[in-house]
């Protein structure tokens, strides 16, 4: 990233590993404006298809009705493939990289918006009780709505965007990006919701990410098929 900035060469990426998409913010953010260079690090399925139909809607709503969106609901209800041994080695090298703090903080929706949170964020409802608990939600049109396992990372790069974008002012200060998963009953969504969590407090084990790295695909293996995802969006 580094030799592309300093060469005047744009930087695509399809990392998605938060942390260091923050230290190189952190690091490259000035040099990269000063020599008028695109740096994107995370355009793969982390985090193009969440990034642009955020965009997208956004866009359609202030062309035609010139108003903000207040939420935006993004749901992956098809996803057909497997993560790579590099994508498996990163996901749990992670934790032996960066200290857990820092982790938890390089994912918070607003960690890597140049402009920090918007005023509006410290009056936000909280999430009903189904979702707080349970991680299930009910949206028309959706269906019923259950955890999205890269949410977090997703809405990292979609508001880094909005507050790139005029300062926040093109989508709106009251935007709010949701990720979902699709599922196909409330007692699916709840079983994928505590999937996850457990998955996760598993990986923060380093006996547990030990044993793993035996089973997984070493980087470089993997699957050869292409990823298809399929995903839709309310607001």
């Amino acid at each position: 990233m580094e030799a592309c900035i300093n060469t005047g060469t744009h930087y695509f990426d399809v990392t998605g590993e938060s942390p260091w998409v923050l230290d190189m913010i952190q690091k490259n953010d000035n040099n990269a404006k000063m020599k008028k260079v695109i740096v994107i690090p995370q355009i793969g399925v982390d985090s193009a298809p969440a990034d642009l139909l955020a965009w997208s809607i956004a866009t359609y709503a202030r062309r035609t009705l010139n108003v903000g969106i207040v939420e935006h609901n993004h749901t992956v209800y098809e996803m057909r493939g497997a993560p790579s041994g590099g994508t498996l080695a990163s996901v749990l090298n992670l934790f032996e990289s960066y200290p857990l703090d820092k982790v938890m903080a390089s994912v918070k929706p607003w960690a890597q918006s140049p402009i920090g949170a918007p005023s509006s964020s410290l009056t936000d409802p909280s999430p009903a009780p189904l979702e707080r608990f349970l991680g299930v939600r009910t949206v028309r049109d959706l269906g019923v709505l259950t955890t999205n396992l890269q949410g977090p990372v997703d809405a990292t790069q979609v508001y880094r965007t909005w507050g790139l974008l005029d300062g926040g002012k093109y989508y709106g200060d009251k935007f709010r990006f949701r990720p979902y998963t699709t599922v196909r009953n409330m007692l699916t969504g709840v079983f994928v919701h505590l999937a996850i969590a457990f998955g996760t407090l598993l990986l923060l084990v380093p006996p547990v990410r030990t044993l793993m790295k035996r089973f997984v695909f070493e980087p470089g293996e993997g699957p050869s098929q292409e990823y298809v995802l399929h995903v839709a969006f309310t607001a």
